[in-house]
């Protein structure tokens, strides 16, 4: 999983656009920032479309993400 969607620190572009848990539109900010706002929320920053400009990251649950994945 970790090569198809990064997951935190294995994130490496340095910018990505945010969308947070509820679905809304955090915007474009530092990836270290979007980090932050995940960790304060006690979830994870998740890459969902690594070939965009930048990549678009989700902040979500990474282990009920992967289980969702695998359904």
């Amino acid at each position: 999983m970790a090569d198809e969607h990064p997951v935190n620190d294995e994130i490496k572009a340095p910018r990505v656009k945010v969308v947070d848990e509820n679905g809304t539109m955090l915007g474009e900010m530092i990836t270290s920032e979007a980090l932050r706002i995940a960790r304060q929320r006690g979830l994870d920053l998740i890459v969902v479309a690594a070939d965009a400009r930048p990549p678009v990251c989700k902040i979500l649950d990474c282990d009920k993400y992967r289980y969702e994945k695998r359904r």
